[in-house]
């Protein structure tokens, strides 16, 4: 997670278990809150972007480089 002025870039890392790999839902159904504390009255913007990754039992690989996944805008009033 990284601000570059008014633009949160969130990126992330989706690890999809190969074969014969056990998974729980844990690992499977990840989410994360980031707290933004109060931010300055303003308009926001932010980006999501996310590599896959298989793993299998000789290591893990990237299936899809970095890309963006999603956006948003929003504005913090007083």
């Amino acid at each position: 997670v990284k601000w570059n002025g008014a633009v949160l870039e969130v990126e992330c890392d989706f690890e999809n278990p190969g074969d014969g790999i056990r998974t729980t839902a844990g690992f499977t159904q990840p989410a994360a809150i980031i707290p933004l504390k109060r931010l300055p009255e303003g308009k926001y913007h932010v980006r999501l972007f996310a590599r896959d990754l298989r793993r299998s039992s000789v290591g893990v690989h990237e299936e899809k480089a970095l890309r963006e996944l999603a956006s948003m805008s929003f504005k913090v009033c007083a």
